[in-house]
């Protein structure tokens, strides 16, 4: 979505705001008054076939994606970009952020003492070899000697034969009295300075990430994905850097989350990161989140219905009914029966999104708690080429849990 139309739908928004009118929350009281956040998110796609695929998850090495209706895996290993698009978002989770940091750092595989040791190892394994050569031409240099001298003995016939030996011996000498000199500046404080050179450089080629992370609920299959703009080395130019990392699932109770994120060019210059947590492939808001502001469900359901009905202006068919906003009390399984959690209910919905008539797909009688909380539920209506017209949609209860 374009920051026009963002605009455009925040100025909607606003002036819905001053009219809406309040409905009965009997049901929903436990939740706080402004339980929806609408903030700035970003939808994250990778190269899938001809075209881009969303990301829905991550298991370590693989990527999942949502193809149509089907999960499919990308192996990171594969991966040849990403597709970021900006959006604004609604979300009714709350989830908290704390203590972020973010630094340059370096990479598994370029660590200043890591080098360090590998090249004071390399030097030592260089120099041992350079021993042993000069210790094999010193050898053969006494071998040669020891020839041309006994041919020298024999005389006679011998003595040209001695001369070509001599020659050999004192070309493999001087060979030898290289291999000394270079060994020599292998052990000297000079070549130990410059192995050493490696510690001081400030080649960062990663960031090092770390904060605690909260949620008043569970939010299973959750990763965040860090987003950095960057200078490559002595250059002005700006690029994006994308990094995906799984968590697992967020609770409670604050977790630490510490990673890094490598790939990036050495020597690179960072000029702004943002964080970015998703659960099940849905993006959740979080205290860190940009331009976010606290929203009613009256308020965050003026604001889907306006983007809703605006994304769908030049439609040319029919569009069903889909639920918008369901939140259920957290308390609600212990007022109701189990059974009906799962139970498929067929709601009609009006052309302004609200719930007009509640019965279960199957007959079976639905308690009036159940009903009353369906009827907190907020709805897209059912279109007819862009225009809202009355419709139906089944839901779960469970679905709002």
């Amino acid at each position: 979505m374009n920051s026009k139309l963002n605009a455009l739908l925040l100025c909607a928004l606003g002036s819905c705001l001053l009219t809406s009118v309040s409905v009965r929350a009997d049901v929903t009281s436990d939740q706080p008054a402004k339980p929806y956040r609408l903030f700035m998110g970003r939808d994250v796609a990778v190269p899938y076939g001809k075209d881009f695929a969303p990301i829905v998850g991550v298991n370590g090495g693989v990527l999942h994606v949502a193809v149509g209706r089907q999960r499919r895996d990308v192996a990171r290993a594969e991966l040849k970009g990403f597709r970021v698009d900006d959006e604004l978002k609604i979300s009714d989770k709350a989830v908290e952020i704390e203590g972020l940091k973010i630094d340059r750092g370096y990479g598994p595989l370029s660590e200043p003492e890591l080098l360090w040791r590998k090249n004071t190892s390399d030097a030592l394994q260089v120099r041992d070899l350079i021993d042993y050569s000069g210790d094999v031409a010193r050898h053969e240099t006494k071998v040669w000697n020891d020839e041309a001298e006994r041919l020298e003995r024999a005389g006679g016939i011998h003595l040209a034969e001695a001369k070509i030996d001599r020659d050999k011996a004192a070309a493999i000498q001087q060979q030898a009295d290289q291999l000394s000199r270079v060994s020599a500046v292998a052990q000297s404080a000079e070549f130990v300075d410059h192995s050493t050179d490696v510690l001081g450089r400030e080649d960062y080629d990663a960031l090092v990430i770390d904060f605690t992370v909260s949620s008043p609920t569970n939010l299973p299959d959750a990763y965040v994905i860090l987003f950095a703009e960057f200078h490559p080395s002595k250059k002005k130019t700006i690029e994006n850097f994308v990094h995906i990392q799984e968590i697992s699932v967020v609770g409670n109770r604050p977790q630490r989350v510490n990673f890094k994120a490598a790939g990036l060019p050495a020597g690179f210059e960072l000029v702004k990161t943002e964080v970015h947590l998703y659960s099940g492939g849905r993006e959740v808001a979080t205290n860190v989140s940009a331009n976010s502001v606290t929203l009613s469900r009256d308020e965050a359901f003026d604001y889907i219905f306006a983007q809703y009905l605006n994304s769908h202006r030049t439609h040319d068919g029919q569009v069903n009914a889909s639920v918008a906003l369901a939140q259920v009390p957290s308390d609600i399984r212990a007022k109701i029966p189990k059974e009906e959690l799962g139970r498929r209910i067929r709601v009609h919905v009006s052309a302004k999104g609200l719930p007009t008539e509640i019965q279960t797909v199957d007959g079976t009688p639905l308690s009036d708690y159940s009903q009353q909380v369906i009827r907190e539920f907020r709805f897209k209506p059912a279109l007819t080429k862009g225009k809202a017209v009355d419709g139906e949609c089944v839901v779960k209860l469970q679905d709002g849990i």
